[in-house]
C-alpha cells in the first residue's frame, strides 16, 4: 500500500497534468484561431484588390475595355461572344 506522502505526490502530479493539458489546449486553439483569422483577412484583401481592378477597368472607355479580347480560338480562355462583340464594335467604328 502507498504511503500518504506518495499519495499526495501522485495526486499533485495528476492535478498538475490536468491543468497543464487544459492550458496547452487553450494555447493551441488560440494559435489556430489566429491562423484562421489571418487567412480570412488575406482572402478578403485579395477580393478587395480584384474589385478595385475591375472598377478601374470599368472606368476605361469602351474601346480600351475590349482591347484585351483573345482572338485565338485554340486558347482555353477564348470567348467567342466577347470576340464577336469586339469585332462588331470595331466594324461600327470603322464605318463612322
Amino acid at each position: 500500500m502507498a504511503t500518504p506522502a506518495g499519495n499526495i505526490l501522485r495526486w499533485s502530479f495528476l492535478g498538475f497534468g490536468v491543468l497543464y493539458g487544459f492550458q496547452h489546449q487553450r494555447t493551441l486553439y488560440k494559435q489556430e484561431k489566429a491562423h484562421h483569422d489571418k487567412q480570412e483577412f488575406e482572402r478578403k484583401e485579395k477580393l478587395i484588390e480584384l474589385a478595385r481592378a475591375e472598377y478601374q477597368k470599368s472606368l476605361l472607355p469602351p474601346e480600351k475595355r475590349n482591347a484585351g479580347v483573345i482572338s485565338n480560338p485554340d486558347d482555353p480562355k477564348f470567348d467567342l461572344e466577347a470576340y464577336l462583340v469586339n469585332l462588331a464594335a470595331s466594324d461600327a467604328k470603322a464605318k463612322v
